[in-house]
């Protein structure tokens, strides 16, 4: 293992940085970085229903964790944009009309 990987270890945990991880998060991120099987996962994916894993759940384009990381990255981004300029706004989100409503 990588020690430069395990510097997070040694940081406080600080709300502000969204470190303050609870004690699941914590023995998740200590499972992955030492390449580790995470417990509790489900057998199959929810989304395709293929067996679940950590590295399906990077992949898969049906279940939720694709659209998560890019809101998450979208908001980061957001708030150093709003940071470095004051005048940034998100974007409403736009969401296909249901075959119900079209009816």
């Amino acid at each position: 293992v990588d020690s430069k990987g395990m510097s997070w270890m040694s940081v406080m945990p600080r709300a502000k940085e969204s470190f303050d991880l609870s004690a699941q998060q914590w023995r998740d991120r200590v499972h992955l970085q030492y390449g580790w099987d995470l417990q509790g996962l489900p057998e199959k994916c929810d989304g395709c229903g293929k067996r679940f894993s950590t590295d399906h759940a990077l992949v898969c384009l049906k279940g939720g964790l694709i659209g998560w990381g890019h809101n998450q990255f979208r908001d980061v981004m957001g708030e150093f944009s709003r940071a470095a300029w004051n005048n940034c706004a998100w974007e409403p989100v736009v969401r296909e009309v249901s075959q119900r409503a079209r009816d």
